[in-house]
Formats: C-alpha cells, structure tokens, sequence
C-alpha cells in the first residue's frame, strides 16, 4: 500500500510541475503584454526593451511613435536636427528601412508589422544618390512624421541632404531619423555617426 501510495504522490508531483511548466509560457507573456500596454512613455518602453529584447518586433514601433509624439512641436535643446530635411507638404507619412546597396543605389525594406510604405517591399532607387533627393520623390515616404532608419554598419554611408550618417547600431537599435513639420529631420533613437558639411563627427545614441 505504501508502494502505491508513493507512486499516486509522484504522478500528482509530476502532474503539478508539468502544469507549471507549461503555464509559465503563458503567464509571462500575460505579464509582458499588460507591460506594454502600460508603458506611455518613451523611458519607460525604452527599458521594457531591455527587459525584454526578445520583444523587440513589438516594442520598437510603439517605442518609435511614442518618441515622435514626445518631441513633436516642443523644443528638441542638444537632440541633433538637420533643419534643411523638412517633411513634404502633403506627403504620405510611413515608416522603413533604408540601406546602401552599392553605388548609388539604395534598398528600401520594413522590418515590422507596423511599418507604412509606398512601394513594394525590397524596391531600390538606383538614380537618386541623397536620401533629400528621395524625400521629394515618391519612392519614400516623406509626410510628418515620418520614420526612416539607416542600415549597413561602418561601411555603409547614408548622404542625407549635405550630411552624412553611418550606422552602428544592432537590429533593433539602428540609427534612427524622423521628419518633423516647422523642425526638420530629428535624431530619433538608435546608434550611429553623423558627418556634418565641415567633417565634424558626431556621435549619436552613445
């Protein structure tokens, strides 16, 4: 009896912790999305990325937009701005990546669920060598708060207007550009190098 009592006891314990295995999963990602839902503002979504980088598909766009929502009409004080990239009147407002593929030519691509563009995904421009050029076309979007963020590492420049910007960042954590009405083409988020027109480097996101 007390073989079988011992085996009823281990079936109950094993039953238990496969419940719990099983629940956790589930329980945390109840956590995570009641976490997102709460975070309003760009610091607190900003550290929910680093709880939770995995996440990143999910908290970016909200992270990206939320930014855009913050610095939209208020004083921007040291955030880098080239003031020359204004948004285009009446444009369409999306959000993308951009990479150089070679020599004057450019790849376009969304990286989220949320991303808007207006061209298909994967399209290269292989005429306009400034993403400013690109802004007045149609093949990026280029309305109020837009968001455009630079891919390709060290090697790869980006010339926006007289500028240019490297990226450096990972994935989730590429430089990043916003265009803002009446403030120009905002540093968003992400890490990166900015060469202005008389060479200064500057360092951003670090």
């Amino acid at each position: 009896m007390k073989t079988t009592s011992n085996i009823i006891h281990a079936h109950i314990l094993i039953a238990g912790l496969m419940f719990w295995l099983f629940s956790m999963p589930v329980l945390a990602e109840a956590q995570f999305d009641e976490e997102l839902a709460k975070a309003a503002t760009s610091e607190q979504l900003q550290k929910l990325l680093e709880q939770y980088p995995t996440k990143a598909t999910e908290i970016v766009p909200k992270l990206e937009n939320t930014l855009v929502k913050e610095l939209r009409g208020k004083p921007l004080g040291e955030r880098y701005t080239i003031r020359e990239v204004l948004p285009k009147p009446g444009g369409v407002s999306g959000s993308l990546t951009i990479s150089e593929n070679g020599p004057s030519v450019y790849l376009y691509f969304t990286e989220y669920p949320q991303d808007r563009t207006t061209f298909a995904t994967g399209s290269f421009a292989t005429i306009e060598t400034n993403v400013k050029d690109l802004l007045s076309s149609q093949t990026v979007p280029a309305g109020d708060g837009s968001i455009h963020r630079f891919a390709g590492g060290q090697h790869k420049t980006i010339k926006v207007g007289n500028h240019i910007l490297i990226d450096e960042g990972e994935k989730h954590h590429r430089l990043t550009f916003c265009l803002l009405k009446d403030q120009g083409y905002v540093y968003l988020r992400g890490k990166g190098v900015l060469i202005t027109p008389d060479g200064k480097e500057v360092k951003l996101g670090y």
